[in-house]
């Protein structure tokens, strides 16, 4: 055991619980809702068209919690579901107009807390973070596909 290694990867593992843990009660206190609502939101109204694996795979939300959320949305006129155009297969999620509305007034809280947080850490802090949880995120997935990999050709 490398005491260096673990006691620095300790350190993002608590920082990322502690960094979600914070914004599940953000969420909850002026939002009113579950952060994970308010992730599902965001992802749609900044990388829609986008379908609901995409969704639960870029947030490792249960694909049953996602489908059932956007029903949820889809029965409000929040969301409009539609078949695309490259690919018969893929359903794609985009906000309606009523949509667009909820979701700027549901997210304006999120805005407004990202704004104070990066003012107060600076945006070069923001991007050397995101880009190091990237690389740690590859990272992860190579090595799980690799195991995987190695499982089947036993």
């Amino acid at each position: 055991m490398n005491l260096e290694i673990e006691t620095g990867l300790e350190g993002i593992w608590a920082g990322i619980s502690k960094f979600e843990g914070l914004c599940t009660n953000f969420a909850k206190k002026y939002i009113g809702g579950a952060y994970w609502e308010t992730e599902l939101l965001y992802a749609i109204k900044f990388y829609a068209p986008i379908t609901q694996k995409q969704l639960s795979k870029y947030y490792e939300i249960p694909k049953q919690t996602v489908n059932k959320f956007i029903k949820q949305l889809e029965t409000g006129n929040i969301i409009s579901i539609s078949v695309s155009s490259e690919d018969k297969r893929r359903k794609e999620i985009r906000f309606t107009e009523l949509g667009e509305k909820y979701a700027e007034k549901y997210l304006k809280p999120t805005f407004e807390f990202n704004e104070m947080l990066v003012n107060k850490v600076g945006i070069k802090t923001v991007r050397q973070i995101s880009d190091g949880l990237n690389k740690l995120v590859a990272a992860l997935e190579e090595i799980e596909a690799n195991r995987e990999k190695e499982e089947r050709s036993k």
